[in-house]
Parts: C-alpha cells; sequence; structure tokens
C-alpha cells in the first residue's frame, strides 16, 4: 500500500489562537495526518523487484550488494563514512567497543532512553550521568566537566528529539582532557548544524533506522565516523571480530544489516527531504499558544523533527 503523501497549509506568522488551532476544532494544518511515531514505508512496488532478485540469488544478508549500495548513498548523503547495523543499540555496542571505553567511565545525559547507559554497561564501563539543559534536554557542557574524572574515557552526548548537543563545547572539552567524543544520534537524521547534517561530529556518531524515527528502515542503524580506525574496528565487531580476510583478532557479534532493510532504506533516503520538510517543528509553531512555550525555539533551525515534543507535553 502507498503511504499518502503530505500536503501543507500556509501558517500565518502569528501564533495561532485557540479556535483556529485542529485540535480545537480548527482546519489542520495537514490535509493527511502527521503522525510523529507511526512508520512511513515506501510502496513494495518501489523495490519488490530487486528484492525478489535477492531471494533468488540466496544473498539476503552477509553485508551483501543492497547493504553496500545503501552504506555508499548513506556515506555521499551525509558526507561522512558510514557502517550498517542490524539496528541502532547494536550500533551505539559497537561504536563505544570500537572507542576502547571499556573499564573507565563515560559520562552521559541524565535525560534519556535507557539504551544510551545499557550500552555503556555492555562495553564494561561505568555510566556517570550528568544534568541536562533546561532548553533542550541535552547533554550541559558545564556540568560534563565537573564530572570528569581520571577514570573518564568519553562523553556520549545523545541529540534528544532531534535536537543537536552542543557540539563544539563538548568538542573543547573533550580535546581538552583527552576523551572520545561519541553521540548516540538515534532520532537525529536529518538534523543540520551550522549547515552540516548530523554524522560527522565528534569521533563518531550513531543513527538510528527504527520503525518510529523519521528515517525508518524496519529495524537498522549506523555508525558515521571520519575515523578510519574506529570505524574498521566496528565493522569487525559487527562481522564476529572478523577482519575484510577472514582473520578474528577480538570478539565480536552479528550485527549486520539484511538486504531487505537495505532496499528500504535506498527508497527512504530518494523521499527523505521531502518527508522531513513536513515533519519538522516550525510547521506546528502556532500551536504555540495552546501548549507550553518552545523553550528551544532557537534550536529549531537544526531540522529537529521531534523538538515539539520539548514544548508540548
Amino acid at each position: 500500500m502507498t503511504t499518502p503523501a503530505l500536503s501543507i497549509r500556509p501558517i500565518a506568522a502569528a501564533p495561532a489562537t485557540r479556535s483556529e488551532i485542529g485540535f480545537f476544532g480548527g482546519k489542520p494544518i495537514f490535509d493527511v495526518p502527521l503522525e510523529i511515531v507511526r512508520p512511513r514505508f515506501p510502496a513494495l512496488d518501489t523495490f519488490g523487484a530487486r528484492f525478489q532478485d535477492a531471494l533468488r540469488s540466496g544473498n539476503v544478508t552477509n553485508n551483501g550488494r543492497w547493504v553496500l549500495e545503501f552504506e555508499r548513498q548513506l556515506t555521499e548523503y551525509l558526507g561522512v563514512p558510514t557502517a550498517t547495523f542490524c539496528n541502532g543499540q547494536t550500533a551505539m555496542m559497537a561504536m563505544l567497543r570500537a572507542a576502547g571505553i571499556a573499564g573507565g567511565e563515560v559520562i552521559v545525559p541524565a535525560f534519556t532512553f535507557s539504551a544510551t547507559p545499557h550500552a555503556v554497561r555492555w562495553c564494561n564501563a561505568d555510566p556517570v550521568f550528568a544534568d541536562v539543559l533546561p532548553d533542550s534536554m541535552c547533554l550541559d557542557p558545564a556540568h560534563v566537566e565537573r564530572k570528569i574524572t581520571s577514570k573518564t574515557k568519553a562523553i556520549l552526548g545523545v541529540d534528544v528529539y532531534g535536537i543537536a548537543c552542543e557540539y563544539a563545547e563538548l568538542g573543547e572539552l573533550a580535546r581538552r582532557h583527552g576523551l572520545k567524543l561519541l553521540f548516540d544520534s538515534a532520532p537525529a537524521f536529518g538534523t543540520r548544524v551550522d549547515g552540516r547534517l548530523v554524522g560527522g561530529f565528534g569521533d563518531a556518531q550513531m543513527l538510528s533506522f527504527h520503525a518510529t524515527k523519521a528515517f525508518a528502515t524496519m529495524e537498522g542503524g549506523c555508525i558515521c565516523s571520519h575515523n578510519d580506525a574506529l570505524l574498521k574496528r566496528a565493522k569487525a565487531i559487527r562481522n564476529f571480530g572478523q577482519d575484510p580476510v577472514g582473520d578474528c583478532d577480538e570478539a565480536g557479534i552479528n550485527g549486520k544489516l539484511t538486504e531487505v532493510c537495505a532496499l528500504i532504506g535506498i527508497e527512504q533516503l530518494k523521499a527523505f527531504e521531502t518527508a522531513a520538510r513536513a515533519r519538522r517543528a516550525p510547521h506546528l509553531r502556532g500551536a504555540r499558544s495552546a501548549a507550553r512555550p518552545f523553550a528551544c525555539e532557537a534550536r529549531l533551525k537544526s531540522g529537529a523533527h521531534l523538538a515539539l515534543l520539548a514544548g508540548c507535553y
């Protein structure tokens, strides 16, 4: 079944009155309801023939043709080398393991999903919680600095609701203290910071392609990094610890993406920019008069697709 296209009517610059808001009986902004977390997938007929070819070939996993093509397109779109994984959590665990955090402490935000500290513990490290900024719910760099000890090995920021962390300030902290700077950017696919897409900041970033994300492949995720050694190690961890020639130098996992998820991802990339424009919070500015004020108004230009939740709970 084809997902209906989104259509958005123009919104006046001034905040809407209560009677103008769709929730209270006014004309809805979207002609087709915009469901924030409901999966939106391409029609099967857009990639079904390629999927049938993959089934006939028997090559449906193990970094097949379409996984490699998806990685190539992701790298081109994001502007940073990528490695795909079966899901975002597995990608984050491999990212942390490849960054060498075992035996140390990793500073994480006190406001995050449980997956963030769980990934740290899986890597035999201890999560240390730091406070968050009230306007973004992302890590507060000043509080992070107070949490740094001789045991600290990394800072793990979280781009909450797709709102980017204080990348520059956290980067300066990491450089000054000799720490790895990593990001759980699970919901931030498509977010831009100073014109750059999230993915190439810090030592590495993880993006999730879970079904509830703005960019979804049913399940999936990736690591993005300009650090060749870190990405190479993460790819080995993804494939039972094996390097490209099959030598096994460390304990790994089976974290590979399937061909069908890669095919969905390739189709999703084609339509992503159009879909993202419809999801971005500026389209709902008129609803402010019926909700708590947006604390993160200045950050909306980043493209945070779920920023509205930070101001409407």
